[in-house]
């Protein structure tokens, strides 16, 4: 017996007869009649335009959940797809899952395997930070305190992670990202809980401040990280088109990503650092916009010294090479060069702002086809400025950006890269 129920807000509602009953020891809290316990003949099934979430029981128990939407009365309603079989057990991880609550916890290497289900589970091996497709190097890095991961756990399983990155030691601000939410949990708000999670540890870190990289391909995620935050790059052939999202490979062009500075104490460290002559205006702006105090010292334009302080590393699956400059020299040359024959797709120049010489490394670096990418404020012990060079073929140019700032740089980026054209 299936009677149709008013429809509003989106909602669509049908009252089924399932023969069922609410099994005797589930407790629920108070919610049907003002009972803790009931056995009904009939649930309220409610599916949302925007996609229901498949819940059922072990036949003939059906668990009844709470408050959807929240703004109604205190119904107890088992959210299904219509044409969800009960007789089955596809509800039953959703259930398992939602009828307790989740574990939200720091996460050591112990979580390492956990944590690469999950990504498995959404990417299927695709990731582009291989570190979260392998165990192995995960629990490495966990232990080694290079990756600080918080997460959502439930009988040993995963369902919400991101995680704290420092790339150098020294660094002024962390890196927040990796985040994901495994499909069987989302609309629970657990990318909020764990990043809550993660901003309190990094602020018992001492940190005042992280550093983000929002997707293009997610318009909210760019909206809401300039609520607190301040766009202050744009990476673009960042994100590979073979990446698998769980619903399909993405557009055959890579993908670009803002990048965000977020303030979460204060104050904020002033410190000193060269300002490049070329994007000066910019790099200011930029500043100013995020509240960053900065002593901005001239260049030097002497000789700089023979040999470059450097490395190089390169992350497969993104085909993205990197170079790393601490001090830059007169073989710098031969770095850009090997960074050229890496054969990635798309390739990072990062200059540390505390190298007087920083004019002369970027006017060569210009020279060897780089454009401006970013101003990372704290990504080492001092600022980095990070220049890019990308493949226009394979690479998305018209990216979606839903803020200004990143429009701006969306203009720069592309005048520049049709100057080298």
């Amino acid at each position: 017996m299936v009677d149709d129920l008013p429809r509003d807000d989106g909602w669509s509602g049908h009252q089924l007869d399932l023969n069922s009953r609410i099994a005797p020891d589930l407790n629920l809290f108070g919610g049907v009649s003002g009972s803790s316990n009931a056995n009904l003949s009939t649930v309220l099934v409610l599916e949302k335009q925007i996609g229901a979430t498949v819940l059922a029981g072990d036949a003939p128990s059906i668990a009844l959940d709470a408050g959807r939407p929240h703004d109604r009365p205190r119904e107890w309603l088992a959210v299904i797809r219509p044409d969800t079989d009960l007789n089955t057990p596809i509800g039953r991880p959703w259930l398992k899952t939602h009828m307790s609550a989740y574990d939200i916890k720091r996460l050591d290497a112990s979580h390492a395997a956990a944590i690469v289900g999950c990504f498995n589970e959404i990417y299927q091996r695709s990731y582009a930070n291989e570190t979260f497709n392998d165990p192995s190097a995960l629990a490495d890095a966990l232990s080694q305190g290079y990756i600080r991961s918080v997460g959502a756990m439930r009988d040993g399983i995963a369902y919400a992670h991101m995680a704290m990155t420092l790339y150098d030691s020294e660094a002024i601000y962390p890196e927040l990202g990796n985040t994901i939410v495994h499909t069987q949990a989302r609309g629970d708000g657990l990318a909020w809980k764990v990043g809550g999670a993660l901003t309190d540890w990094c602020r018992e870190l001492g940190y005042t401040g992280f550093l983000h990289y929002p997707t293009a391909a997610h318009h909210i995620m760019q909206q809401q990280s300039v609520k607190q935050g301040f766009e202050t790059g744009l990476m673009l052939s960042y994100i590979p088109a073979q990446t698998h999202a769980g619903v399909g490979t993405l557009d055959h062009q890579r993908g670009a990503a803002t990048i965000v500075f977020e303030p979460i104490a204060q104050p904020q460290p002033a410190i000193s650092v060269t300002l490049p002559s070329r994007w000066a205006g910019w790099i200011q702006e930029l500043a100013a916009a995020a509240g960053l105090p900065r002593r901005w010292q001239t260049p030097d334009h002497n000789l700089p010294p023979q040999q470059s302080v450097a490395s190089q590393q390169t992350w497969q699956k993104r085909s993205l090479a990197r170079l790393s400059v601490t001090r830059g020299g007169q073989d710098l040359p031969a770095y850009l060069a090997a960074l050229g024959n890496s054969g990635a797709t798309t390739r990072h120049l990062d200059l540390q702002m505390s190298d007087p010489h920083i004019d002369q490394h970027i006017e060569l670096a210009v020279d060897h086809g780089f454009v401006f990418c970013g101003w990372l404020p704290g990504f080492a012990h001092t600022d980095i400025l990070r220049l890019q060079v990308i493949d226009p073929v394979v690479s998305n140019l018209q990216p979606e950006l839903a803020n200004p700032t990143a429009q701006k740089l969306l203009t720069l980026c592309l005048n520049e890269i049709g100057a080298q054209a």
